[in-house]
Formats: C-alpha cells, sequence, structure tokens
C-alpha cells in the first residue's frame, strides 16, 4: 500500500468510519507496513496538536468576549495614560494562557492519558450474529464490539479460559474500567507463553497498569521490555518513555 494515497483510509480508520473486513485488512496492514503505522501515528500527533490549537484559540475567543462585556458594563474613562493599561491588559492575557497551558498540557502526559492514545482492540470487530447466534465467544465478542462490556465479560466468563477465551475477557475488563482485573488477565496470559498471545499479552498488560495508574516497578520493568525486546511494540513503548520522562510529568 503507497500511503500517501491512503490518507481516506487513514482518516476513516481513525474517525471509526471502518468495520468489518475492511478494518480487518487495514488493521493486519497497520502490523506489517511500517510506513503506513507511522503514518497514522503522525496523524494522531496532528490531531492532537490541532485540538489544543482549538482549546488555546477558544480561551483566547473567551477571554475576548469577557473584556468585551467589561468595557460594555464600565465605559473606559478618559486618561493619560492608554497605552500603559493595553500593555497590562495584554500581560495579563499572556498570564493567563501561560497558566492555562502550564495546567492543561500536563494532562496529556499522565498515564491514563498515554495509555488510552496507544490503547487498541485488536479483536475481531462482529457487527451480527451468524446463522446459529448461540455461540458464546460469538456473543461475547459482539456484545464487546457494541460496547456492552458487562454482557461481554459474563459472555467469557461462560467460556472455558483458553487462551483466546482469556484474551477476550482481559480486553472486556480494560474497556469496561476495570484495569485490576485486566491486568491480572492479561499477566495469567502472558505467563501461559503462547507465542500467539505472549508479546501481545505482556503489551497490554503494561497499558493496563498505566491506565490503572499503577506505576509500580512491575510497570517500569515491562516497559524497558518491550522496548529492549525489538518486537512489534518497541517503537511505541520508546514513545511511552519519553513521555513519562517529560518536563510536562510533575
Amino acid at each position: 500500500m503507497e500511503t500517501d494515497n491512503y490518507n481516506e483510509k487513514i482518516d476513516a480508520y481513525l474517525d471509526g468510519e471502518m468495520a468489518g473486513e475492511e478494518l480487518a485488512q487495514f488493521e493486519q496492514l497497520l502490523k506489517t507496513n511500517e510506513k503506513l503505522e507511522k503514518a497514522v501515528k503522525n496523524n494522531l500527533l496532528l490531531r492532537e496538536g490541532l485540538l489544543q490549537i482549538d482549546r488555546e484559540t477558544k480561551l483566547r475567543n473567551d477571554i475576548r468576549k469577557w473584556r468585551s462585556e467589561v468595557q460594555q458594563q464600565n465605559p473606559p474613562q478618559p486618561t493619560l495614560r492608554p497605552l500603559r493599561t493595553r500593555l497590562a491588559i495584554a500581560a495579563s492575557i499572556l498570564i493567563l494562557i501561560g497558566m492555562a497551558t502550564f495546567l492543561w498540557v500536563p494532562t496529556f502526559y499522565t498515564d491514563q492519558h498515554i495509555a488510552a492514545t496507544v490503547y487498541e482492540n485488536d479483536l475481531p470487530k462482529l457487527k451480527t450474529r451468524s446463522a446459529d447466534g448461540e455461540n458464546p465467544m460469538q456473543i461475547a465478542s459482539l456484545a464487546l464490539a457494541n460496547e456492552n462490556y458487562p454482557e461481554a465479560i459474563a459472555n467469557f466468563k461462560l467460556l472455558p479460559q483458553n487462551d483466546r477465551a482469556l484474551y477476550g475477557l482481559a480486553h472486556a475488563y480494560y474497556l469496561s474500567g476495570d484495569y485490576d482485573n485486566a491486568a491480572a488477565s492479561f499477566r495469567t496470559l502472558q505467563s501461559r507463553n503462547n507465542p500467539e498471545f505472549q508479546e501481545r499479552a505482556q503489551w497490554y498488560l503494561l497499558l493496563s497498569l498505566l491506565a490503572g495508574n499503577k506505576a509500580s516497578e512491575e510497570a517500569e520493568t515491562l516497559l524497558n521490555k518491550v522496548i529492549s525486546d525489538g518486537g512489534f511494540y518497541s517503537d511505541q513503548a520508546t514513545g511511552i518513555k519519553k513521555k513519562r520522562q517529560s518536563f510536562w510529568r510533575r
């Protein structure tokens, strides 16, 4: 795939407009096409930057509106020092913008936000049931796709706890916000040493610990291991480490 020719597909993927076979094919391609993966990451960073600009613009507009309302309620009196007054107002605005930035930007560097920006549910996205409609795995996966996490958890628990069912259960816990049980499930799956799930279980265990604000020695060890292993998630783990060492983490 030539990434430059697939901007619309990247936008559709990030906007959640892909489904079914198209989504599955795109996500599979992301795992093998480094150029496309970087394009998706860059698009995400661009969107975050635009969102920051929008918020700062809104803040400036709110300040202008407030100033206008104050001036209407209190018409300016003749003064011999208009320049000094304007400079004082400008300085106040800059201070407010600086304070807002200092308070708001660090939210992008919390462990919870970092985990949220890199987490991706890589389970098949089922939209409808098959003819029999009573397959517990299918019912659980469909509930997960429809964001009915309690039903998904309940049905995954009905399944024999093979690795695939446990992987689905762990994601259902994660998406429901139960990061402790998600971490426990991914930890169990990792300990089984199944090559199909070993690397993914390790990665999502790390994200569960970060999302649950469990900045423990285990999380730091996992992060360094993912980086040193040089596997599929190594670049993302390196990005996480840089963010966690950022000036904005206070």
